[in-house]
């Protein structure tokens, strides 16, 4: 539980916002000898305690989470979210509410082919947002699910990585879908001194589509850091101008 009363003024944080309390609860029950664990959490906030200003914001969240976890090389997580955030000033011209809904399913996997290991991955998520502004309603609706393979040792010290995002958005004024893939070599020295990777991005949505191409190599120099190399270029499409971008970046650890 906290309480910031109205008088309060933070001397080290200088955004902190006074004139409300919050309550949070977070429980936790691990099952089957550690294999399932289920989480929930329980959150509440309001603000204008004191009623010195016109109306209140009021916030609820809640949150639960289940992770599976049958065999050390797979693991399943399934989550709902559903969040409200009301704020009233009396007037109905002014007072407004969001509400989101979410659910999540995520898997990961390792498996072993022939001496080589890959990973998989899936996603999928939906959310729903609902708001009201000025006596108006909307409502729209998400979907998203993809997938990502890495094979890190492929052909030796060559890796690849495959992935497909799907998103799917659905309000009053239609469905609109966009889809990206992405497949990407990676390269990676046996010491791990140094590595390289080149992708390339196809993206389509329903008013235009492009492919995007990266290249990069990152190189550790020993006690004077590590020495990073990004380029990026987009060809142009349609009436979408293209992009091209270079970027070097020296990292240093002070220990």
């Amino acid at each position: 539980y906290e309480y910031i009363g109205p008088g309060f003024v933070s001397l080290g944080l200088s955004t902190l916002q006074n004139d409300r309390n919050s309550l949070q609860a977070i429980s936790g029950l691990s099952l089957l000898q550690g294999k399932a664990f289920l989480t929930g959490t329980y959150m509440t906030r309001q603000d204008n305690l004191a009623q010195t200003k016109d109306g209140f914001t009021r916030t609820t969240q809640g949150m639960i989470t289940l992770s599976l976890t049958p065999t050390p090389s797979f693991r399943w997580n399934l989550g709902g979210n559903l969040l409200r955030m009301r704020k009233e000033t009396g007037s109905d011209t002014t007072s407004m509410a969001n509400q989101i809904r979410a659910f999540f399913v995520t898997t990961s996997a390792q498996i072993r082919m022939g001496g080589h290991s890959l990973g998989l991955n899936l996603t999928y998520y939906y959310n729903r947002v609902r708001s009201e502004v000025f006596q108006d309603s909307t409502e729209q609706g998400r979907h998203t699910g993809g997938f990502t393979l890495t094979a890190p040792n492929l052909l030796g010290p060559l890796g690849l990585r495959l992935s497909l995002n799907n998103l799917i958005r659905q309000d009053s004024l239609g469905i609109d879908m966009s889809l990206r893939g992405n497949a990407t070599l990676l390269a990676r020295a046996p010491d791990g001194k140094w590595s390289l990777s080149a992708g390339l991005s196809y993206s389509k949505t329903a008013s235009r589509q492009f492919l995007e191409l990266e290249a990069g190599g990152e190189a550790r120099l020993g006690r004077v850091g590590t020495l990073s190399l990004r380029a990026y270029h987009r060809p142009p499409s349609g009436e979408r101008s293209g992009q091209t971008r270079l970027t070097l970046t020296h990292r240093v650890s002070f220990r």
